[in-house]
């Protein structure tokens, strides 16, 4: 199916028909890292064709990131504000004390839901009596007590905790269906990746292990569709970040063996939005919190030149062939067997994207937004008022939100003891570094 213009009809008569819609109301498939010049490349290349229809059908564009950082992104998404205000600035709990020139108490624990220091609109959501249904969400662990719904914590969950999903019933679904938090390899947190990773598994390994979790996580997102009544559902496909750290080069070089693992990721995304668009009348928002790119750090020129290629827009694969040669850096080698890889190659970039189509959504122009603008949009969406707290602002191709004057939602204290932290050793892991990209 496809989404509709509401056209003429009021506002109050296209929300009207949610009561007789088969699913949620409003499905959101968050996918970490989505890149827009290959969104761009693959869709003109007939390659993601669920994904035009998506865009055709309604409205999209890019989105611009006030941070590169995956924690902070997405607890600025969940919480409507700026890391300023929410206190989440990067993985560890000690990065806000630490850039204050503060000693921190442990720099080496990562952060958790009692780091965040307001309400997320899922839990306003849930007091409202909306049914909320979270997959993966970041960085959401003990998973949120969501009255009427579901939560299912993702990459900071501790691998020793039994508190990974509310309610506590719901994990026999998880493991009926096969369902992996994330790629998980010795001591090393779930989801991470870093240079030292290549010395500890084959890219094959690597390989099998991320697409065996995206497979999953979209078992359960069906799953969560067709057996769980909900208003709002949101999934996070975060294995496509992890895919584009460790695949760039090979996709940059074409080669044989991994050079479409990226498209691969997308291809899957892309089977997912016209599996939802088929099976449910939801409002359904695809969008990234960031971008992708080239990893640079100290690279040579011509790195420099692939990377304003992707900025610009200019068509990926001539601008690649061209600058090749010189983007190989001394961890990426010609082999027998194709390009073999000892470090990441991929990296967070500016802007990330956005696409959304349903009854409720008018088609209209490509438009550039902000990040912050997509909380509000989702909660218009769902007629649900949108706290003036909220730095963004509902994209034009929604119904108008309502903005409630009211104070912030401060979190209870809501700390969690300590045997059930995750600390991990930075030193061993060099982890430092790699905690401000994931």
């Amino acid at each position: 199916m496809t989404g509709s213009d509401p056209g003429d009809r009021t506002e109050r008569d296209v929300r009207g028909d949610h009561d007789e819609r088969d699913g949620p109301r409003v499905v959101a498939l968050a996918v970490d890292g989505m890149e827009p010049s290959l969104l761009d490349r693959w869709i003109d290349a007939g390659e993601l064709p669920e994904l035009r229809s998506l865009r055709e059908d309604g409205a999209y564009g890019t989105a611009h990131c006030s941070s590169l950082s995956s924690a902070n992104q997405w607890t600025t998404h969940f919480t409507g504000v700026t890391p300023e205000t929410h206190g989440v600035t990067g993985f560890l709990k000690g990065d806000r004390k630490r850039r204050a020139g503060e000693p921190a108490p442990d720099a080496r624990e990562l952060i958790n839901v009692s780091d965040i220091r307001v309400k997320t609109y899922p839990e306003l959501l849930a007091e409202s009596g909306v049914r909320v249904g979270l997959i993966n969400p970041l960085p959401l662990w003990p998973p949120l007590e969501l009255d009427g719904g579901f939560c299912v914590s993702g990459m900071l969950t501790p691998p020793a905790t039994d508190r990974r999903v509310y309610p506590p019933e719901l994990a026999g679904e998880l493991d009926e269906l096969g369902y992996r938090i994330d790629v998980r390899y010795g001591d090393r947190p779930y989801g991470f990746v870093d240079d030292d990773l290549f010395g500890e598994v084959t890219l094959e390994t690597l390989h099998e292990d991320m697409f065996d979790v995206l497979d999953a996580r979209i078992r359960f997102t069906k799953h969560a569709v067709r057996e769980h009544d909900l208003d709002y559902l949101y999934s996070l496909l975060k294995s496509i970040d992890v895919v584009q750290h460790c695949f760039w080069a090979h996709m940059v070089a074409d080669d044989p063996t991994y050079g479409d693992a990226i498209l691969e990721s997308y291809r899957r995304v892309d089977d997912l939005v016209g599996w939802i668009r088929a099976e449910t009348d939801a409002d359904l928002l695809v969008f990234s919190d960031h971008g992708f790119g080239p990893r640079q750090g100290d690279p040579p020129e011509g790195v420099h030149r692939l990377a304003r290629a992707v900025s610009e827009r200019v068509p990926l694969p001539l601008a690649a062939k061209r600058a090749y040669d010189a983007v190989l850096r001394s961890p990426i080698e010609a082999g027998a067997d194709g390009v073999s890889v000892e470090s990441t190659t991929g990296t967070h970039s500016n802007p990330a994207v956005w696409a959304l189509a349903g009854p409720d959504v008018r088609a209209g122009q490509p438009s550039s937004v902000d990040f912050e603008d997509l909380p509000p949009t989702i909660l218009s969406l769902l007629d649900e008022p949108v706290p003036a707290t909220y730095v963004g602002t509902a994209v034009d191709a929604v119904p108008t939100p309502r903005i409630e004057e009211r104070p912030l939602d401060v979190r209870r204290d809501t700390r969690v003891e300590d045997s059930e932290v995750v600390s991990e050793r930075l030193h061993n892991l060099g982890y430092a570094e790699m905690v401000d990209e994931d």
